[in-house]
């Protein structure tokens, strides 16, 4: 037994396993942990009028008697992706939604919201959309349908909220770090076989020294699988998610 620990080949797969948990630990450690996280996103970004429109001798489009041109109706979704509920206490002054240069907010309403108890409060004047700040349990969400004028260049958003480091879009949640975290352990399984003897057996049959160095390749897969796994899932809750938001648009 103790020739088996004083192996060099197992004492690798042992140094390689240990690393691994180490860093799957931490990983766990930093995305459990408690905080509060608020995401504004663009859900549909739909041209209701655009600049081709004026070139159609005889059309004319009009919102409550006012002629409106270039227009776009955008689905803005707000949720809390933290693991703290964002009390209304927290919102130093409403989040605001400020389209840029000289776009003209026409309306802003809600869409749907989850719960169905959510009563979000949505204003608007000039090219500004401000949401009333309000409990937002873990998991809450709704959409904002907003009709604005001249508004291609998109928004900004603005929001002051206790705990809250910065306001988050789909783009910052979907970072290079979930798919390095997978990439790793590919390294390490291609590592363990570059590092391995030359295989000097036939079939499926393997020296002992091969042994340790096709276990760590091994487990360096799984583990490679069940991450890949576990993104592509996320993927497509966050599409159904999406689906459902647009169903009353």
């Amino acid at each position: 037994m103790v020739e088996f620990v004083r192996d060099p080949a197992w004492q690798f797969v042992g140094a390689v396993v240990a690393l691994f948990a180490l860093g799957v630990s931490l990983w766990v450690y930093w995305a459990q942990r408690y905080r509060k996280r608020l995401l504004i996103d663009t859900v549909a970004r739909v041209p209701l009028v655009t600049r081709g429109a004026k070139e159609i001798d005889g059309l004319e489009i009009f919102l409550n008697g006012r002629p409106i041109a270039d227009a776009i109706v955008w689905v803005i979704r707000i949720q809390n992706i933290g693991n703290l509920p964002i009390v209304a206490s927290d919102f130093e002054e409403p989040v605001s939604l400020s389209f840029l240069d000289d776009a003209i907010v026409l309306s802003a309403k809600t869409g749907r919201y989850t719960p169905k108890d959510l009563r979000p409060r949505v204003g608007f004047a000039g090219n500004t959309v401000t949401l009333e700040g309000q409990l937002l349990n873990p998991g809450d969400s709704f959409t904002c349908r907003v009709l604005a004028e001249n508004s291609r260049k998109g928004y900004e958003r603005r929001a002051r909220i206790a705990g809250v480091h910065r306001v988050e879009t789909q783009r910052t949640i979907k970072s290079i770090w979930f798919p390095l975290m997978s990439v790793v352990p590919l390294l390490i399984s291609f590592g363990a076989l570059f590092l391995s003897p030359q295989p000097a057996s036939r079939g499926f049959s393997l020296r002992t020294d091969e042994v340790p160095y096709f276990v760590v390749a091994g487990l360096s897969l799984i583990a490679a699988f069940v991450l890949m796994l576990k993104y592509i899932v996320a993927e497509l809750a966050d599409l159904r998610r999406r689906r459902g938001q647009l169903e009353d648009f």
